[in-house]
């Protein structure tokens, strides 16, 4: 039992070293009303993100689409610091029980990292939910992802925008919604400059 209690403060100890990290469970934030995905389709790019300035991927950018099956399909392109292009497929699916249409949820492979976690092997896949907190379908995207582990909670934020940069007044009011909603994560820029690869 003390073993077992050894793990579990030791596992806690190190999720909660990320800034962003909070203990208690993933909270119910208000989210987008009367949420439309057909008006949600398409292609948006990413403006902000919540992470490190270090990061060395750029120019990412998303596009959501509906297959022949009829499925939700999501593709995000990316440029690595050396120039190299990486296009990772994933879809977006509801759980059963969700009425609320702004709140689902998008899988990916596992060696797609953008999130900083991976699956458990390589056969596994790796699946986070998507909560559009507001949107005005033609401009700009609010997006929280919340991961829990334990006894703590970890909040994942997008600012995603229809253009590669979105008005300063605009983002402004994105953050105001954070702050409102008593969502506390550092937003850092995502480089959008010299992109001109397309898919």
């Amino acid at each position: 039992m003390m073993q077992l209690l050894s793990l579990l403060l030791l596992f806690t100890a190190q999720f909660c070293s990320i800034a962003t990290a909070k203990f208690g469970p993933c909270k119910n934030h208000k989210v987008q009303e009367n949420f439309t995905m057909s008006k949600y389709l398409g292609t948006w790019y990413e403006i902000e993100r919540s992470g490190s300035t270090d990061s060395d991927t750029r120019c990412i950018k998303e596009k959501y689409s509906v297959d022949d099956e009829n499925k939700i399909e999501l593709l995000t392109q990316y440029v690595e610091k050396d120039n190299t292009l990486n296009i990772h497929k994933g879809d977006i699916f509801y759980a059963s029980h969700e009425k609320n249409k702004a709140k689902f949820f998008f899988r990916v492979t596992n060696e797609f990292d953008r999130w900083g976690s991976y699956a458990w092997n390589s056969f596994e896949r790796f699946v986070l939910p998507y909560w559009v907190l507001a949107t005005d379908y033609t401009s700009y995207s609010l997006v929280l992802s919340c991961s829990s582990a334990l006894i703590t909670h970890r909040d994942y934020i997008w600012i995603l925008g229809r253009e590669r940069q979105l008005p300063k007044n605009v983002t402004d009011y994105l953050h105001e919604i954070l702050t409102t909603s008593d969502i506390d994560v550092k937003l850092v820029p995502t480089d959008q400059h010299n992109c001109t690869v397309v898919y």
